[in-house]
Parts: C-alpha cells; structure tokens; sequence
C-alpha cells in the first residue's frame, strides 16, 4: 500500500498492489465520479500496462465517514 504517490499531473491518495491486482482509490468530499473522472483524466492508471481497479470514495467530514462510492475496472 502506497499512500500519496506522485504522477507528473498530480498525486492518487492510495494504491495498492496486492499479487496481480492493482487498486488506485481516490477519496474526495465530492461524488465518486468526481475522483473517478480525476483518476482517468491525470492519468494515474498509465504505468500499469493491464487492467486495475479504481475507486472514487466520498467522504463526509462531519460524519467521519464513507458515504458513497463507486468501482470501475480500466486499463
């Protein structure tokens, strides 16, 4: 697990890599189609050569919790 890993367009919040999968999760006070749209759009997915998963994770700040996500597989 990697937390903050830099890209020339930015930096994701979180990826793992576990065996073969790889996961890229995006955690953001937004809807998960915002992190999901900003996963693909800065490319963060581009230095793995095979399918991965990505998540947009929606954070309630005064909940201190989860309260949507969503999952794509992309490659």
């Amino acid at each position: 697990v990697k937390g903050e890993v830099a890209g020339n367009l930015g930096r994701s919040d979180i990826e793992i890599e576990y065996r073969e999968d790889i996961y890229i999760l995006e955690l953001k006070k937004a809807k998960p189609e915002v992190s999901l749209n900003q996963i693909k759009e800065r490319g963060y997915h581009r230095k793995y050569d095979k399918e991965i998963t990505i998540a947009g994770i929606e954070i309630d700040t005064e909940k201190r919790n989860i309260t949507n996500y969503k999952i794509e597989k992309i490659k």
